[in-house]
């Protein structure tokens, strides 16, 4: 029947995407799950009735919070444009709520690593739960997955997402490169948007995922910066020693 096509569909959906996790997994722990057809590098999407690109730092599911802020700025839908710099899930009370109003007012946002562990994890529930539901399972593996499961009880609110919601963070981009018009000060250089950060004297396409999602500083090893997620004996903030071509 028609329900049983739907679940199937979607049992497929969640394999698959687990399927391209696993293919991604190499050199992070946890991997990134990437669509097939994935563009890590995209450009803003607007009219030309935008006056004004709203750019917001970690979200993190504070739903209400995030409402007061652009309220705060006069946000207008008609002649503004929202971008998010990631993580706008994990840690607050409402990342569900979160993801519904940030694509009702068409906002754009780049891929940040809580968004990334809220993936991995919705994904690994939901087919944990279809191998749990499976009428021909035994004590073993139903305690097996019981206890995986328990591994990612503070997921548990990812059941709420929406096929749509999920295709939707599956989909963010590592960078967005905004249009000349929006450049702050005058600044003739392109801007782009990214979670974490960029390694110095590496092209933006040569750029490690890892370290866009997950970079604070970077360290001098053989005359060449690398990446570090937490602060080193002698490293310096990324910033500091970005010199360009992009505004970051």
């Amino acid at each position: 029947d028609e329900m049983s096509i739907e679940k199937k569909k979607e049992s497929n959906f969640y394999h698959s995407l687990w399927e391209n996790w696993k293919v991604c997994q190499n050199p992070s722990p946890e991997g990134t799950c990437l669509p097939q057809e994935f563009t890590p590098h995209v450009n803003w999407q607007g009219n030309e009735n935008i006056e004004r690109v709203i750019v917001i730092g970690d979200v993190h599911g504070c739903l209400e919070e995030l409402k007061m802020l652009l309220s705060e700025t006069s946000f207008n839908p008609e002649k503004d444009s929202v971008v998010f710099l990631g993580d706008l899930v994990n840690k607050g009370p409402d990342s569900v709520g979160v993801l519904e109003y940030v694509q009702s007012i068409n906002a754009q946002s780049v891929r940040g690593n809580h968004d990334d562990k809220v993936l991995f994890a919705t994904i690994k529930r939901r087919i944990l739960l279809e191998k749990l539901n499976k009428k021909d399972i035994t004590n073993k593996e139903r305690d097996d997955i019981m206890s995986k499961l328990k591994g990612t009880k503070k997921f548990i609110w990812t059941d709420k997402l929406t096929k749509g919601q999920i295709t939707w963070l599956n989909e963010l981009p590592l960078t967005i490169s905004l249009p000349e018009k929006f450049s702050p000060h005058n600044n003739t250089k392109t801007v782009l948007l990214v979670h974490a950060g960029l390694v110095p004297d590496v092209p933006v396409h040569e750029q490690k995922i890892e370290d866009m999602l997950c970079m604070r500083d970077v360290e001098q090893k053989d005359q060449s910066w690398k990446a570090l997620e937490r602060k080193g004996k002698n490293s310096k903030a990324w910033a500091n020693v970005w010199k360009g071509p992009h505004h970051i």
